[in-house]
């Protein structure tokens, strides 16, 4: 099994709403995070926008370079991955983080998804989200993280913008995951 970072790249921007930066300049959409010193690919980013419709607000993104984890049985044979990504909401005053996990099996279908989410400044707001099993793993993810927000007002035009665009972020993300995983 195979995580293909170029694929991930190229369909996060094809999502409606999303542009990738250097996706479109001949460069893969991976760049080093410009915080960092170091040149490991764990510290290259994917930055992106999100022109939320609902509020006119146009969002910035950075999803982290994915971990994957190969499972395998006591035979050696492969059994399935893990593929892993944090997904930063930049904010002035903060970042908040959405760390999501997605399982497939060994034919490279999506089993289940878990996220978490850390609002900087207000963990009494943090939510973690049970892993869910379902005909559509995305749509579910996205349904109960918007559930979840949907009453909550996280202050101003932008903050109430982009924390509840959470939903459709990690949805999109579930959907370019399973797009970049190959057997």
């Amino acid at each position: 099994m195979t995580f293909d970072y170029l694929k991930f790249a190229q369909s996060l921007d094809s999502y409606t709403g999303m542009d990738v930066k250097d996706e479109h300049n001949g460069q893969n959409g991976w760049i080093k995070w410009s915080h960092s010193d170091s040149d490991s690919v764990y510290n290259q980013v994917v930055e992106y926008t999100y022109d939320d419709k609902d509020s006119g607000e146009t969002l910035g993104y950075r999803t982290w370079y994915m971990e994957t984890s190969l499972m395998k049985s006591d035979n050696g044979k492969p059994t399935g991955m893990f593929v892993s990504v944090k997904i930063d909401y930049e904010r002035n005053t903060g970042d908040d983080h959405i760390i999501l996990i997605t399982g497939f099996d060994v034919n490279g279908y999506l089993q289940v998804a878990q996220a978490s989410i850390q609002f900087n400044g207000n963990s009494k707001d943090n939510l973690v989200i049970a892993p869910i099993r379902s005909s559509d793993i995305a749509l579910s993810m996205y349904n109960t993280i918007h559930d979840l927000q949907k009453d909550v007002d996280y202050g101003g035009p932008t903050d109430n913008a982009g924390r509840k665009s959470f939903a459709y972020i990690t949805q999109l993300h579930i959907y370019a995951i399973t797009s970049a995983v190959s057997v």
